[in-house]
């Protein structure tokens, strides 16, 4: 296994968090768009919709998952590890919300 150097362990610790935003906004972009199948009474983009959504959920879960443990493993940013830990559950609960409500 290869250890990584602490500049080198934020930096991946970045571009996760990076990542969890990306994936954050993408779900709001599939309730956006399902939502509007919905409306449009168009059932197949629907299903498409929350298929993705569903995807999309399980990869944020995953990255959030890694991150949590990189912050407490490497203990990197101990003043603000509370702090990133609970913006990410927030907005895990809102990525959940939007899936549970599509």
């Amino acid at each position: 296994m290869k250890i990584l150097s602490p500049f080198k362990r934020t930096s991946y610790l970045i571009k996760g968090i990076e990542s969890f935003i990306v994936k954050s906004d993408d779900s709001a972009k599939i309730f956006k768009k399902g939502v509007s199948s919905y409306l449009e009474n168009d059932m197949e983009n629907l299903k498409v919709s929350l298929s993705e959504i569903h995807k999309t959920e399980a990869e944020a879960d995953k990255l959030k998952r890694d991150i949590e443990k990189t912050l407490t493993k490497h203990a990197l940013i101990p003043e603000y590890r509370s702090d990133v830990l609970g913006i990410l559950e927030k907005m895990d609960d809102i990525i959940d919300t939007a899936k549970e409500n599509l």
